[in-house]
């Protein structure tokens, strides 16, 4: 009987240590998540703030697009009216013939 119960606790002290060392690896491994976990946040962090940054710089860009664009239209508005004008009558104070 005593026989059996050192190989019980024999079994009983291996498996203590096999549950140790399995909680330390469990251990281990919920740290590594975290810290995975925490780089990522950090990096999310940064990339949103150059996103963010981006949408700001294509903003910045629609507009002066648009911006050039009217000036473009108004530009050749002008343009256009220049080139339908009747050509500007001769200046009657200005002649060839001498006075």
């Amino acid at each position: 009987s005593s026989g059996i119960n050192a190989e019980y606790g024999k079994i009983s002290e291996v498996q203590q240590k096999n549950l140790q060392t399995l909680r330390q690896k469990i251990q281990d491994t919920n740290w590594a998540r975290k810290k995975e976990h925490t780089e990522a946040g950090s990096l999310l962090q940064t990339l949103e703030g150059q996103w963010l940054e981006l949408v700001g710089k294509n903003y910045s860009v629609e507009r002066a697009c648009g911006e050039l664009e009217l000036e473009v239209d108004r530009l050749e508005r002008e343009r256009s009216e220049r080139l339908s004008a009747p050509p500007p009558a001769p200046d009657s104070s200005v002649s060839g013939d001498p006075v």
